[in-house]
């Protein structure tokens, strides 16, 4: 496990986690790696968002393992919900025996890729995300093209670009009644 930490951001002086995080899981384990992210509001606006960690599983990493590490560092570091690409269904038997608290399945159809891929390209291109120096997540997120379509290479497959538009789905304004709608487990 690699974890890129806030410790080295560029922001780390400004009192962001105050307010509560957002995270985005791309689960992987057999041939892919997995990527965990935290972004956190610059403020109550949430206008803009700061990455703090970028977290990777490398192949082989077992679910259970993945899973007790993320709910750790989402007491540790505040984050209320992190939604996670269930497309494949991987943690499904976990989320029946109810080990997901705080964890939001987002089957990742069509529809649902262009809307949070769409959402990630105008943050960055907005300045609305600042994210970790994390060489393997620019690599990973570079990897996808207009079609969001990805070639394997060595940083994975699309890893950070799909956790980092799933958290950034939760983080943006909308998502607010979601957010309670899924703290209740509804």
């Amino acid at each position: 496990m690699e974890i890129i930490t806030f410790a080295a951001h560029p922001m780390r002086d400004k009192a962001l986690m105050r307010l509560a995080g957002y995270g985005g899981y791309d689960v992987g384990k057999a041939r892919h790696p997995s990527h965990f992210t935290v972004l956190f509001p610059e403020d109550e606006r949430h206008e803009r968002f700061i990455q703090i960690a970028s977290v990777w599983f490398d192949v082989g990493t077992p679910y259970t393992v993945q899973v007790e590490r993320l709910k750790a560092l989402m007491r540790e570091l505040n984050v209320s919900v992190v939604s996670y690409d269930a497309t494949r269904g991987e943690l499904e038997a976990m989320r029946e025996q109810g080990l997901l608290a705080g964890f939001n399945p987002v089957m990742l159809t069509p529809e649902t890729r262009a809307r949070i891929a769409g959402k990630l390209a105008l943050a960055l291109e907005q300045g609305r995300l600042v994210l970790l120096n994390d060489e393997r997540q620019y690599r990973s997120m570079l990897s996808v093209n207009a079609l969001l379509q990805s070639q394997e290479n060595e940083a994975g497959h699309a890893d950070a670009f799909w956790s980092n538009a799933l958290a950034l789905d939760l983080a943006w304004p909308g998502a607010a009644s979601l957010i309670k709608r899924i703290r209740k487990g509804v």
